[in-house]
Order: structure tokens, then sequence, then C-alpha cells
């Protein structure tokens, strides 16, 4: 009778150890986490089984993130639903939205996650993004641009000043309008939170056509670079053009870098 042989593993010199974790991966479960602990409001289980079977939702946008929806409850009442698949980004702004209970910033109501997609209840604003206007009417009037302006700094200087959150990402498209004149920050998928001072970040995240110097540049940036970046907005809605000239996004960049605001932009 043969005698059976052992199995052999050759080994080189490499000890079997678990793979580590990417930070990504950490951050991640982090996040997971944190959504497993939620209770859900009970007030919006009845429309979250419309969400479930997608009934009387109308697509109102579409990001890299997700896409937003337009629902309203059986009680009348008009609300988003941003659906975005579970992953890193948008269980960050889950996050610091659950933060957040500020009227300048975009409230979230409620969210549930259903067959690996996340549904965020939020605030529906029925006029829109500013960018969305700023493309039918090219500028905006002098007494106007204040109150925006002026809308969104208190919504900045709350998250700024409050929960050391600044926002990375303030552009038009992250910039919502009602036709009652208010204004709402939102999109929190790439913002960073300094649990401590509202110290400085190293990431390089947002979009470069509204990014200060510093950020560009590559150093540390901190939540001056979301007032620079309404800066660059004022003057876009102001003049309706953004204030570098540009050929090309590499162009557009350089010319950021070393950019300083013209003298006579608005105040």
């Amino acid at each position: 009778m043969m005698k059976k042989r052992k199995n052999f593993k050759f080994n080189l010199g490499l000890k079997d150890k678990e793979t580590e974790p990417t930070p990504e991966e950490v951050k991640l479960q982090e996040y997971k986490d944190q959504l497993i602990k939620y209770k859900p409001n009970p007030e919006f289980s009845a429309l979250f089984e419309k969400i479930k079977k997608k009934q009387h939702m109308k697509k109102i946008g579409q990001g890299n993130q997700g896409t937003v929806y337009k629902i309203v409850s059986d009680d009348l009442k008009k609300y988003a639903v941003k659906e975005a698949e579970v992953d890193v980004a948008p269980l960050k702004e889950l996050y610091y939205m659950r933060q957040i209970q500020n009227k300048k910033v975009v409230l979230l109501h409620d969210y549930r996650e259903y067959k690996n997609y996340l549904y965020m209840v939020i605030d529906y604003m029925n006029g829109g993004t500013l960018k969305e206007m700023l493309y039918f009417t090219k500028s905006v009037e002098e007494d106007y641009l204040k109150l925006f302006i002026f809308q969104i700094l208190e919504g900045l200087t709350f998250l700024h000043k409050n929960l050391k959150i600044f926002h990375r990402d303030i552009k038009p498209a992250n910039i919502l309008i009602n036709l009652e004149g208010e204004v709402k920050l939102a999109d929190f998928g790439v913002s960073a939170q300094v649990l401590k001072t509202l110290d400085q970040k190293t990431t390089f995240v947002g979009t470069e056509k509204y990014m200060a110097p510093e950020r560009l540049k590559g150093p540390k940036h901190g939540a001056k670079s979301d007032i620079w970046s309404l800066g660059v907005i004022a003057y876009e809605c102001f003049y309706g053009e953004h204030p570098v000239k540009y050929e090309n996004q590499f162009d557009l960049i350089e010319k950021m870098k070393v950019f300083k605001m013209p003298p006579d932009a608005p105040p």
C-alpha cells in the first residue's frame, strides 16, 4: 500500500500575516459602524417605502457621488433624496451632515441603507443650484449678490467655528437656492474636520476652478481656502466670468497658483 504524500509549502522567508487594511478601508469601516448604530426616524418610514420602490421620484440632479431625486411625502411635503453607493465619500458626507444643524446648510432629515445604496433625505430647494441660475442669468445684481454671499458666509462661519469643519469644495454647483431667496450649502463628500482646532489639511480634493492658490500649490491649507472660493464665486456672479482668463485646465491651475484678486473686485 502506497504511503500518502505530505503536502509541502515552500517558505521563501516570508511570514504569513494578515494584510493590513488601507487608511481608506479603516475610515470606511468607521463610517459603516456609525451607520449601523443609527436608529431610523419612524416619521420617514412611509417615505422610505416609496424610495425602495422608486415611486413618485423625479430625478433632479446627477453628480460624481450620486443621484438626487425630488420626492413628495404622504402629507405633501417635498424633499430631496440623495442616492449613492455605500462608499467612503457618501458615508463621510453623512458623517458630517449628522452633526450639522444650521439653517444655511442643507438639513439631513433621515437616511437608510438599502441594497448597498445609501439614501439621504435632505431639504428640497426649489430654485436649484447657483450654477444652474448662472447658466440662464450669466450674472447676479449686486443687491441680490450681497444677500447670497451673506447667507453663505453665515453657513461657513457656523461650520468653521462651531464644528471645526471646512467644506473644501465651495462652488456654484454646491450652493442651493429656493424661490424665497434662501441660500444653503450642500455636498460634504470631500469636507474635512479638525477635532481640536481649525488647523490645516494637506489632501488635494475639490474643484480647481475655485481653489485657493495655497491649495493648488500643494502645502497645507485651512478654512480660509473656503473664503477664497467664495470670493471667486462672488466675482463670477458679479462680472459674469471667472477672474482668470485661461485656455485649458492646466493653464488655469498654473495661473491660479500666482493669482491675486483684482483691486476693483466686488467687496
